[in-house]
């Protein structure tokens, strides 16, 4: 890896220090980079990730495995558009069959934004009793927060810089990167949105 592209990481993680290695990954894709390294490399270059302890590991595994019908995931990720505008993909998806609850697109995720698309995502009462999404400051607004209490869903946050913690949602955007936007390039947020919508629509056939 060239000492330009380590110097882009360190870069965006000294300017971004809540961003995961993932996170990093979809930036460096977004900024047009070639051959960028994957996150687990990238891990490597940012020092302050550590690994956390055995206990802590098992802990949050066992509140996975008890409450796995309870609990929805919630990420971004951004895409490039052909004329290098960047968009946010918001996914929600439920840890119970992996199911795809919601999917949206913007060029602007803020956090009212955010906030109308969890009521799309939970018509006629329909909820899960935990969310789990990362520390993205629009997850952690205060329109998000009250309105995931109003519909008595609790909000669980990973650990700082822990995506692991989010994996299925995390494992979701990989495949929907590898088999569908590494692929094609958006022209704009309509299209993008139709071309993912195609796609859970797709998955959810297959099943």
């Amino acid at each position: 890896m060239s000492k330009g592209v380590i110097d882009t990481i360190k870069q965006t993680h000294a300017q971004n220090p809540l961003w995961s290695p993932e996170r990093i990954h979809d930036q460096l894709v977004s900024l047009g980079l070639t051959n960028v390294p994957c996150a687990k490399t990238i891990a490597k270059y940012i020092p302050d990730i550590r690994k956390p302890s055995e206990k802590a590991r098992q802990s949050w595994k066992t509140f996975l495995a008890n409450h796995t019908h309870d609990i929805w995931a919630m990420d971004f990720m951004t895409v490039p558009t052909l004329t290098f505008k960047v968009l946010h993909v918001l996914v929600i998806i439920s840890h119970d069959r992996r199911e795809i609850k919601h999917i949206a697109v913007t060029a602007h995720p803020t956090a009212d934004w955010t906030t109308q698309q969890l009521r799309e995502a939970t018509p006629f009462g329909e909820h899960s009793k935990y969310v789990v999404h990362d520390n993205d400051p629009v997850f952690r607004s205060a329109a998000v927060q009250q309105f995931l209490a109003a519909i008595d869903t609790e909000s669980v946050r990973t650990g700082y810089r822990r995506p692991d913690q989010n994996g299925i949602c995390e494992r979701f955007l990989g495949i929907l990167r590898r088999e569908l936007l590494d692929h094609i390039i958006p022209l704009d947020e309509r299209h993008l949105y139709r071309l993912l919508k195609e796609y859970v629509e797709e998955l959810s056939m297959a099943e």
